[in-house]
């Protein structure tokens, strides 16, 4: 609470908004293949695409739990019936040359696929939202997924929407690597995240510390 009183900088990164072609405060500036500057809007997906927000800014890139490459791919919002019709962010092992998922139903995070988010700086991610497979928040019960901060596994967290754990790096790979659990309701997109900086919540407590010990020097 007192981070946010003194007004300490949060950004949204809206992966969905980019991915319906719509510009915000949260934009893709560039990625792998791009002509021209800056920013871009539509579904597509690249090898690696830079981010940024509020002046926050990440590498999203796509892999194989076996460490093969793939892409980063924004799916823009769709509905069907039953369906929420959101979109975000995801990962697509093949693209075409117009760089579109074939096939179009991996463009979210699969099974033995893993979401790479790599920002400038050390962060920590206060709000994150998923999307199953369907384009819709409902998981199911046992669906998780795995989550690695700066190389440290931090084990099978809850696919829930919204997720409401915070955590702190600069590298976060997110993991689809269910036994069995190659369905929609247990794949994901990364809708929208928010975020703030790490150094000045660290700046508030070290402050905090040093006037403890001006205090205790005075008195003494």
């Amino acid at each position: 609470m007192a981070v946010a009183s003194l007004g300490v900088q949060s950004a949204t990164f809206d992966f969905a908004n980019i991915a319906d072609g719509f510009a915000s405060s949260a934009t893709l500036d560039s990625y792998t293949g791009s002509v021209g500057p800056g920013p871009f809007t539509g579904e597509l997906g690249a090898q690696a695409m830079n981010f940024s927000s509020g002046g926050f800014a990440l590498t999203a890139t796509g892999a194989s739990t076996a460490g093969a490459a793939y892409n980063a791919y924004l799916d823009s919002t769709w509905t069907h019936a039953g369906g929420g019709g959101q979109g975000g962010l995801g990962v697509c092992a093949t693209l075409t040359a117009s760089l579109q998922c074939s096939p179009s139903s991996d463009d979210n995070v699969t099974l033995g696929e893993v979401l790479v988010l790599e920002f400038t700086q050390k962060v920590t991610i206060t709000d994150i939202t998923f999307i199953n497979g369907e384009h819709n928040p409902v998981f199911a019960q046992d669906a998780v997924f795995g989550l690695i901060i700066d190389g440290t596994n931090h084990g099978p967290q809850p696919l829930t929407n919204p997720y409401n754990t915070s955590w702190s790096g600069k590298k976060f790979s997110f993991v689809n690597d269910l036994p069995n659990a190659d369905a929609d309701p247990y794949r994901f997109y990364i809708n929208t995240m928010t975020v703030v900086p790490v150094p000045a919540a660290a700046w508030l407590f070290g402050t905090g510390l040093l006037g403890l010990v001006a205090v205790a020097r005075r008195r003494s």
